[in-house]
């Protein structure tokens, strides 16, 4: 049986939590990952990623705050320069631009 080529994916907010248990199980898949992150230097670095020593990483992780567009420029134009086609793409970074209704209750006493 022939192995299944590698694929490419895009994971948008794997700094923690369910993005970035999508990135454990990639790698662990052999997957080819372009990870985003807002700071990479942060608290919630994923070490794992980093420390291969391979001409090709299987992880590459970018800074991108999706709040921000130029950012998401800077972010496409970097994927861009790495003649990579993405296969897949997870957006995983959530934003809450309106208060929630719990919020906006408890903000009017109405709850």
């Amino acid at each position: 049986m022939t192995a299944s080529p590698k694929k490419t994916w895009l994971i948008v907010g794997a700094s923690r939590g369910i993005g970035h248990e999508f990135v454990r199980q990639l790698l662990v898949r052999d997957e080819k990952v372009y990870a985003t992150v807002r700071n990479p230097s942060g608290e919630h670095q994923s070490s794992f990623w980093t420390g291969h020593e391979d001409v090709d990483p299987p992880c590459t992780v970018f800074s991108c705050d999706v709040l921000n567009e130029q950012s998401l420029l800077n972010l496409a134009s970097k994927i861009k320069a790495q003649g990579t086609k993405i296969d897949h793409v997870v957006i995983n970074a959530g934003v809450l631009k309106y208060p929630n209704v719990c919020c906006h209750r408890l903000a009017h006493r109405t709850c």
